[in-house]
């Protein structure tokens, strides 16, 4: 993924927490910012659904952004955030200001101690490109 993006226009940064990269922030020569949060598919939050395609099609599903991770990316001024899934190479792209807005998040959950509370966005607020199929 990230090889595609190198070239003279692209500065990436990868982000760290407790030690672990999370993901990183894409920074264009004319001053746009794009931070991308690794996740796998079954990191998505699927309710009480057991399936994820059961909860896709319930409109249950959402993605979680950790509070401390949103409240970085205001720091940084960082308006465009993503979800990177690292097994299929899809990207789920959405404002930070949709993270933000009481009136759009699903919810917030405590997922463990080490990561804290996440705030859940469905996905109906995230653009997806498909990464590539390998058939």
């Amino acid at each position: 993924m990230l090889k595609r993006l190198k070239n003279k226009e692209l500065k990436i940064e990868q982000v760290k927490y407790n030690g672990r990269k999370v993901g990183c922030i894409i920074h264009w020569l004319d001053g746009r910012k794009l931070y991308l949060h690794y996740r796998t598919m079954r990191e998505m939050w699927r309710g009480e659904f057991s399936g994820i395609n059961e909860a896709i099609s319930n409109d249950a599903a959402a993605w979680g952004l950790e509070t401390i991770m949103i409240a970085r990316l205001t720091r940084l001024k960082i308006d465009v955030v993503g979800i990177y899934i690292t097994g299929t190479k899809d990207y789920y792209v959405t404002t930070l200001a949709n993270f933000t807005d009481p009136d759009k998040v699903l919810k917030k959950i405590k997922s463990t101690p080490r990561l804290g509370v996440q705030k859940l966005l469905p996905l109906s607020f995230f653009h997806l490109k498909r990464g590539k199929v390998m058939i």
